[in-house]
């Protein structure tokens, strides 16, 4: 004779407490098998985690992959049930999981759930290995294959740079780098002048003897080769045919 006070797990067969929580569990598993398509064999009730030092806990719920044996480091799916229908103990339920997914090497993702509200999350596994766990809509169903930690972003998330575009924008600068150094070195062949010299060069005027030119003193303007200049007036008391001394 069955006993009223325990109920029998769809997954196990084995007789458990009928309470409050178990039968948010038996719920949950029915779910997995009948709408998520899971077999039983993929799955395990209250799988032993440990965490650090102590006695291990127990996740509610795991999945595997097909084939894998039922150890702590093989699931990749991990669901936390609560009883009652309060959003603090939805909550609180959530970092519970969080938790053992961290302590869950290949878990990728959670569900906390009451029987009648769920959350999901996703562990997301960033370049510089920074472990973050981004709501998320839903879990796999049992033919669709997970994603890698690094693939998966939250839906309507930020979607993070691809390795290729980073590839791209430093292909694209060298290639400027280059065009510019390839026209500067052209203007100095036809120029034939030194563009770093040109700048610091004083400027030329005409020679005095005619056809070259010489560099201007510091501080002096340059003339033009003809050019007027305009004379002194003689000093008072000197005589205007009187020439200047020479010097």
């Amino acid at each position: 004779m069955r006993r009223t006070d325990h109920i029998v797990c769809v997954v196990s067969g084995k007789e458990r407490p009928n309470d409050p929580e178990e039968i948010v569990r038996q719920g949950v598993l029915r779910k997995l098998l009948e709408d998520y398509g899971y077999e039983r064999a993929r799955i395990c009730v209250e799988l032993p985690v440990k965490m650090g030092s102590g006695y291990p806990k127990f996740a509610d719920i795991a999945i595997f992959q097909d084939g894998h044996r039922h150890e702590q480091h093989g699931a990749n799916i991990i669901v936390e049930c609560k009883a009652g229908t309060s959003k603090r103990k939805l909550q609180d339920a959530v970092e519970q999981l969080k938790s053992y997914m961290a302590a869950c090497a290949n878990a990728q993702y959670g569900v906390a759930t009451n029987g009648t509200d769920s959350l999901y999350v996703r562990k997301v596994k960033a370049p510089n290995g920074m472990i973050s766990y981004p709501d998320w809509n839903d879990i796999p169903r049992a033919d669709e294959a997970p994603g890698p930690l690094s693939m998966g972003r939250p839906p309507g998330g930020p979607e993070r740079r691809r390795p290729w575009m980073s590839r791209v924008i430093v292909v694209g600068l060298v290639a400027l780098v280059g065009l510019v150094v390839a026209r500067m070195s052209a203007h100095v062949a036809n120029d034939g002048t030194d563009p770093g010299r040109s700048i610091l060069a004083a400027p030329s005027v005409p020679n005095a003897t005619g056809g070259g030119t010489s560099a201007a003193p510091n501080g002096a303007t340059p003339t033009s080769k003809g050019a007027h200049t305009r004379q002194t007036a003689p000093a008072r008391g000197a005589s205007p045919s009187t020439p200047p001394p020479t010097p």
